[in-house]
C-alpha cells in the first residue's frame, strides 16, 4: 500500500524564480529533508527536450551516512514548472547502468508542481503542490502501521512546507 499527502500554498515570488530555488544545490538544505540538513553536490546531468533548465540530474548529500543519491527530474515551460526527486540506493543505480533487472527497487518519488497563480492583481505569485509517498509493505499492513504511517508522512508534509515557506519568504519576502 502507497501512503500518499498533498500539500498547496502560494508564494510571493514567480514561478520561475520558485522553480531556480529548488533547483539550486545550495539552497536545497532549507528545504529537501531527504539531505537531512547537508550541503548537496550534483554528479550527473543529462538536459532533457528543448529548454535549457529541463533536465535529469544525480544529487549527492555531502556527509551522508547512508549510500544513498538522488535521482531528479526537473521541467519547466511557459505554463509552470516541476521537480520530481527520490533517494534511490547507490547500489541500485550501478544495477540499471549495468542493465540488471531493477524491477524489485521501490522509487516512491516526492516532488512539487509549480504554477503563475493567474490572478492579475498578483502577477508576482506561485502556486506551489507539495506531494509525497511512502510505501507500507503489505506483509506488515496493521492498524497501527497505517496510523503511523499517516503520522510520519503529514509530519514530513508539513515539516517540508514549513521550511519551504521560511526560506522563500527570507529569499523573495
Amino acid at each position: 500500500m502507497i501512503v500518499c499527502v498533498a500539500a498547496f500554498l502560494q508564494l510571493p515570488t514567480t514561478f520561475e524564480n520558485l522553480f531556480d530555488f529548488f533547483k539550486d544545490e545550495h539552497a536545497r538544505v532549507q528545504w529537501d529533508v531527504l539531505s537531512d540538513g547537508n550541503p548537496v553536490h550534483e554528479i550527473a546531468h543529462i538536459s532533457t527536450g528543448t529548454h535549457p533548465r529541463n533536465s535529469i540530474s544525480l544529487v549527492q548529500p555531502i556527509n551522508q551516512k547512508e549510500n544513498m543519491l538522488i535521482l531528479q527530474e526537473s521541467s519547466i515551460d511557459l505554463l509552470g514548472a516541476n521537480l520530481i526527486y527520490a533517494p534511490v540506493l547507490v547500489s541500485a543505480i550501478t544495477s540499471a547502468m549495468s542493465g540488471k533487472d531493477t524491477r524489485d527497487t521501490d522509487v516512491l518519488p516526492p516532488g512539487f508542481i509549480i504554477s503563475s497563480d493567474g490572478v492579475d492583481d498578483r502577477p508576482n505569485s506561485s502556486l506551489l503542490t507539495v506531494a509525497f509517498q511512502i510505501m507500507v509493505r503489505p506483509d506488515t499492513f496493521a492498524d497501527r502501521l497505517v496510523t503511523d504511517s499517516v503520522a510520519t508522512i503529514h509530519a514530513l508534509i508539513s515539516s517540508t512546507v514549513q521550511k519551504i515557506r521560511v526560506a522563500v519568504g527570507f529569499r523573495f519576502g
